[in-house]
């Protein structure tokens, strides 16, 4: 799975604004943002999967015209 399609999200996108501002106010570094990222990634992709409790199907739609869109059939 390509962790990377969490960062198109509303928080990914806040997340990379913020760190960007950082490390142009020499506050954070370049390669330490990276890492911020990768682990925002990865628990994005952890929670997604082992902490979301459903019943039905869900389905992602990514495209590059708009968010990260999940669609969540026959929910219980």
């Amino acid at each position: 799975m390509n962790y990377e399609l969490y960062r198109r999200s509303t928080l990914g996108l806040s997340l990379t604004d913020a760190l960007d501002e950082m490390i142009q106010n020499q506050q954070l570094t370049p390669q330490l943002a990276m890492r911020v990222l990768y682990q925002f990634d990865r628990t994005m992709a952890d929670s997604l999967t082992n902490r979301m409790r459903t019943r039905g199907t869900i389905k992602v739609h990514e495209s590059n015209d708009v968010p990260l869109i999940l669609t969540v059939n026959r929910a219980t």
